[in-house]
């Protein structure tokens, strides 16, 4: 799946849940490398993707983290971190998360 991601041409919002987020900076690497970026990450209740290192660029979107009901203690430290970067926080659904894009 990462590799039809990193291929698509259209523009693409990457949303990732839980533990796929710390995918998120290799996946965006990946589309910027083909000259065809993420417009945009939302992240699910996630566990932090780690900023720096290969990715130290990253994000090269806005993103915008919901915390669902059912998060957990990693999601909640990460809506914590993510409103340390300046990143959108919100309960709303994901459904209406993606709307708004």
């Amino acid at each position: 799946m990462a590799a039809q991601l990193a291929s698509t041409a259209e523009p693409l919002i990457l949303v990732f849940q839980g533990e796929t987020s710390v995918h998120a900076p290799a996946i965006g690497f990946s589309r910027r490398s083909l000259r065809r970026p993420a417009v945009g990450y939302v992240l699910i209740d996630p566990v932090m993707p780690t900023i720096g290192g290969d990715y130290g660029d990253w994000p090269d979107a806005p993103v915008t983290v919901v915390i669902t009901d059912a998060a957990n203690e990693f999601a909640k430290e990460a809506s914590l971190q993510s409103r340390l970067r300046g990143w959108k926080v919100t309960t709303d659904s994901p459904q209406e998360v993606l709307a708004a894009f």
